[in-house]
């Protein structure tokens, strides 16, 4: 183009000369004006190329420019005391935006975004040989000494974007360049210079030039970081975040003494908590109860910190970013809704955490004792599968094998436990099943041991004596006495369930198998085989199933144990205060094979209401013995039920599987107790419930809490703690308050639930308090209510506390097929806001399926000025919904709108959109295959690596250009230098690209490997949003720096990325 400009010029120059010449002769006078004006109009062709039509590549796109898109300018006034520059017409390109981000890693990427007068000729994502030849000349400068110039070392973007690589499936163009900030640079305010030059390659401080523009902005380089940020569960094990329990997030900061932190900005996956400004940013919130993974309950959780702060020497401020994954658990022993179902089992059968455990005959059973093994049992004879408390401890077994014994090793842990028994309590189940008409053994099959293994089954399979009933010696090994007479069978399910496995990454458990990847996990409770004379006691209902007798036990010629007949029953006053705390029944036991035995009992008034249960284990002696079972004083008294009380039904069990050796029904009549002579609770809910909103002030308009007061009637007095949550079609928010009570009924306490959480849930009332829980100062629970009260009918707009706000009204939605090739690039979601005040806006949302599932995650970062309707655009990728798999309907859940760091609207569900196929969407355009190559090139056989390639993996979803870029440190984590590539690839598969590092490059470092590729980025032109990264992609083989020499390569010390971004 320049060689055409300069020929113009000169031309015009001659024929100005020619004219001039005939001018002198009258008769060539005319011919003299037609010579001028011809070389004039060259001369204008020169100054302002494409604004006339010509035949040449300045006609290709200088036509009259298409309506630009509606994007707000982030320039702003040029940088003050820095040599001025504007550049020229931006009808047909220009910059857009320019945003500068620190990686992970403190190294920078610089993004400018580019607009062009795209010809409808191009197909965007393909190469458009007839577009327009000639760069757009892109470059940056960072001003890092402070000196208010730019030099030449400050260059950090220099690019030359055309339209064979550089046309996006949005149609526009974008500069990316990654880079490593020097250690010298200023700690303070300085200036960022980015410019574009079509048919121009200006310098920083040219003042104009034809087409293209100038973006100054304002930087504060600072010397402040966030170190870490880390996440710890208050009062919980092992300190691990748990729902329904405080969580503290706080950040360690490494800050200059001139430096003051003015806010702390917590956003993402988080409820209103309150934020400490002054100690490590500390954030202190508590999840509410509930059912997940989910935003509110447990789950992964990504945030960000946002510190605004202050240099005091200069007066300058600034904000430095950090973001954070945690994990939040439940408690897996606990039991968050108070119905004796401890929380494992209710979250793993609804998480399908472990296989089989949703089957509907699965139910969970209460009845063993404290420190008892109990793992589980098949209730025989058409009954359900029980799992006990033990099933969720370690599990081990070791029996040796032997020539007639296949031997056992295994000790599976946690959700491993529950999946191996359910499947070894189904091998039972089938067991029995074969012996029943119609089943494998039915008929003909002998089985004189009597352990239901016929004999082709032992000898052919199980490989165990047909003759012995127990061929491993189970009781010995296990220590259970009943394995005498079926050893064998407990054997053959033992291996059934040998092996199994819970879904790891559904466990949600503290301890679980998430938290054991993390520092600090606790280990596995161990339950000890033999009873420890623990009791327990609760109401009687679907949790305490009564069991059958196990014939295979009793068919043994001397009974292990039995129930001797004796029964009595007295109460008993631990504190001394003139109520009972227990009803104790003391039942004989006559032992003849010495070991741990578990009775258990229930207990009914005289109309056969049935009351409650007590369980107790013991390690029995050959003998006869008196056993206790302690029914609870205060279960008695909130029945309401008077005596005489009956023992309705014990049963005495033995085994990891409480095999039922002996029972009896109706056994013993206590004496005439009344209920209200057992024990009361120190504090109780007596039922009476108010509710009102609050207002900070008696002028404002909106409420900032709604308060709850709370009935409760105290019989001891002492400090309490009560907590609950307020829930609509979800949790909202929760609220905690201490109170020293003193003795005295109908007294009240208040508890005030912040204001702004209903209006961010957009959830009108009537709101239901839940998980209403009293506990006392040793953390121990005085009284529970699962759902205590239904406020009033408010309206979620009463407690809005910000004049910004997303409007639900205007949502939108579209699927994009950016290349025209029959698959979906986007599923487009459109909204609009309310901005109060103009500032740097980030947009957080999530896209879920129908089931809650994550299937992308989106973040944006804007300046927008103040509006009524400002919009808004959300384009997730195809290819994170193709790879999902999950059709449509598809939720946007927890939208988060924020400004200046500050939270400004969170919608937990924002949209939900038609019922989209997965199968419409693209595949992702580009991913990592985690495989790496590193190798030497020596092209000259000098013996020396002129560099250091690093074959990276990928596959491609779509034919078009690849571009990469990574950083390499030597052993010691010093830099050595950046590379990039790009490459066209065609087809789909396994792909690779190379990135080469020179050997200037090493030897100029002097460091050795292995070397470390870190900041790794490979994208798809198509849509560089899709693109891959990594912080530590990959380690070498020891290469001494001494291997390297000579001059050619690939790297260069800085790297200009070329990148296309919507």
């Amino acid at each position: 183009m320049f060689k055409t400009i300069r020929l113009f010029t000169g031309l015009a120059l001659v024929l100005l000369y020619l004219a001039g010449r005939l001018s002198r002769s009258n008769y060539l006078s005319k011919l003299s004006i037609m010579v001028g004006l011809i070389a004039l109009a060259l001369l204008v062709i020169n100054l302002h190329p494409g604004r006339v039509a010509a035949d040449g590549p300045t006609d290709i796109r200088r036509g009259n420019p298409a309506s630009a898109p509606d994007i707000q300018l982030q320039s702003g006034p040029s940088a003050p005391d820095y040599c001025p520059s504007q550049g020229g017409n931006t009808d047909w390109e220009r910059i857009d935006y320019v945003d500068l981000v620190k990686n992970p890693s403190g190294t920078m990427r610089l993004t400018a975004q580019v607009f062009i007068d795209n010809p409808t000729s191009c197909t965007p994502g393909e190469e458009c040989p007839d577009y327009d030849p000639y760069p757009e000349h892109v470059k940056a400068w960072i001003d890092w000494n402070g000196d208010k110039e730019w030099d030449d070392s400050e260059l950090v973007m220099s690019e030359r974007l055309t339209g064979y690589l550089n046309i996006n499936y949005y149609g526009t163009m974008t500069a990316i360049t990654q880079f490593t900030p020097p250690i010298s640079a200023t700690n303070g305010d300085t200036w960022l210079r980015a410019n574009l030059g079509w048919g121009d390659d200006p310098g920083a401080c040219q003042k104009e030039w034809h087409f293209g523009n100038v973006v100054d902005k304002p930087l504060h380089v600072s010397k402040l970081k966030i170190k870490k940020i880390t996440a710890t569960g208050l009062d919980t094990t092992g300190k691990k975040p748990e729902m329904g329990s405080p969580i503290r997030l706080e950040a360690d900061i490494d800050k200059p003494a001139s430096y003051s932190i003015v806010s702390c900005n917590w956003t993402g996956d988080l409820i209103p908590g309150e934020v400490y400004n002054s100690n490590k940013c500390r954030y202190e919130y508590t999840p509410p109860i509930g059912p997940g993974p989910d935003l509110e309950t447990y789950g992964q959780k990504d945030v960000t910190l946002t510190v605004n702060y202050s240099d005091n020497s200069t007066g300058a401020f600034g904000n430095v970013s950090q973001d954070f994954r945690y994990k939040v658990f439940f408690k897996q022993k606990g039991d968050d809704d108070n119905d004796g179902i401890p929380n494992w089992f209710e979250y793993w059968k609804d998480d399908g955490a472990v296989p089989g455990m949703d089957a509907s005959d699965v139910f969970y059973d209460a009845t063993c004792p404290a420190g008892s093994a109990c793992y589980g049992r098949w209730q025989k004879f058409d009954g359900p599968l029980y799992l006990n408390s033990g099933a969720v401890s370690a599990f081990p077994r070791h029996v040796p094998a032997a020539s007639n014994c296949p031997g056992l090793d295994m000790n599976p842990e946690g959700i491993d436990t529950a999946a191996h028994v359910i499947l070894h309590e189904r091998r039972h189940e089938a067991i029995y099943r074969n012996w029943e008409p119609g089943g494998l053994w039915y008929s003909g099959v002998a089985d004189p041991d009597g352990d239901k293994m016929p004999n082709p089954y032992e000898t052919g399979t199980l490989g165990t004596d047909p003759t012995l009933p127990d061929s491993c010696d189970m009781a010995y090994f296990v220590g259970h006495a009943g394995y005498q007479t079926y050893g064998d069978q407990e054997v053959d399910a033992t291996l059934a369930g040998l092996g199994a496995k819970g879904i790891a990454t559904k466990d949600w458990g503290n301890p679980g198998k998430q938290v054991e990847t993390e520092p600090g996990a606790q280990d596995y409770e161990t339950v000890p085989v033999a009873s420890t004379g623990g009791s327990s006691s609760g109401p009687a209902g679907a949790i305490a199933p009564m069991s059958d007798v196990n014939h295979l036990i009793t068919i043994a010629a001397v009974p292990q144990a039995e129930l001797n007949g004796t029964y009595s029953s007295s109460v008993q006053d631990t504190d001394g205060d003139g109520q009972y705390n227990s009803l104790n029944l003391s039942a004989g036991v006559t032992v003849n094979e010495a070991g741990s035995y578990i009775l258990v009992a229930w207990l009914k008034n005289g109309g056969g209401t049935e009351i409650a249960w007590a369980s107790t284990g013991q390690s029995l002696t050959v003998g006869t013995h008196t056993v206790s079972l302690p029914f609870d004083g205060q279960i008695i008294r909130a029945k309401g039920l008077n005596g005489p009380y009956t023992i309705s039904r014990i049963e005495l069990r033995a085994g990891p599987e409480q095999d039922v050796i002996a029972a009896a029904d109706n056994v013993h009549t206590s004496a005439a107790y009344q209920a209200v002579q057992f024990e009361q609770p120190a504090v109780a809910f007596n039922g009476t419930f108010s509710d009102s909103g609050q207002k900070s002030s008696s002028g404002a308009s909106y409420f900032n809490r709604l308060r709850v007061t709370v009935g409760l009637n105290v019989q001891t007095a002492g400090t309490y703690t009560i907590t609950g949550q307020l829930d609509g079609s979800g949790p909202i928010a929760t609220a905690s308050t201490v109170y020293n009570l003193t003795p005295g009924n109908n007294q009240t306490i208040n508890l005030d639930f912040a204001g702004w959480p209903f209006f961010l849930h957009r959830q009108n009332g009537p709101y239901h308090l839940k998980y209403l829980r009293l506990q006392n100062a040793a953390g121990q629970q005085v009284d529970f209510l699962a759902d205590a009260h239904t406020t009033g009918p408010y309206s979620y707009d009463q407690f809005q506390i910000t004049s910004t706000a997303i409007d639900l009204g205007s949502f939108s939605e579209q699927v994009l097929d950016a290349d025209n090739d029959g698959d979906d690039e986007y599923l487009r979601i459109t909204f609009n806001a309310k901005l109060h005040l103009s500032g740097t806006y980030v947009v957080q949302a999530l896209l879920k399926d129908s089931s809650g599932a994550t299937i992308s995650r989106l973040e944006q970062t804007r300046y927008l000025f103040k509006g009524n309707a400002v919009p808004f655009t959300l384009d997730f990728p195809g290819g994170d919904i193709s790879e999902h798999g999950t059709n449509g309907p598809y939720r946007i859940a927890e939208l988060a709108l924020t400004r200046d760091g500050v939270l400004m609207d969170h919608l937990s569900l924002a949209h939900t959109t038609q019922a989209y196929s997965a199968a419409d969407f693209t595949t992702h355009l580009v991913r990592l295959t985690n495989s790496y190559h590193d190798y030497g090139t020596d092209g000259n056989n000098d013996g020396l690596y002129e560099a250091l390639n690093i074959d990276i993996g990928l596959t491609l979803g779509d034919a078009g250009v690849i571009f990469a870029s990574g950083r390499l440190l030597d052993n010691a984590g010093h830099e050595v230098g950046w590379a990039n590539s790009s490459k066209k690839l065609t087809g789909n598969g396994n792909q690779t690209i190379t990135l080469s590092f020179s050997a200037s490059q090493i030897l100029a470092n002097g460091g050795d490997g292995p070397f470390t590729l870190t900041d790794l980025l490979v994208y798809h032109t198509g849509d560089p949003t899709q693109g891959k990264g990594l912080e530590q992609a990959h380690i070498t083989t020891a290469y001494s720096h001494l291997q390297f020499g000579g001059t050619s390569g690939g790297g260069s010390f800085r790297v200009y990325l070329p990148v296309i971004y919507r």
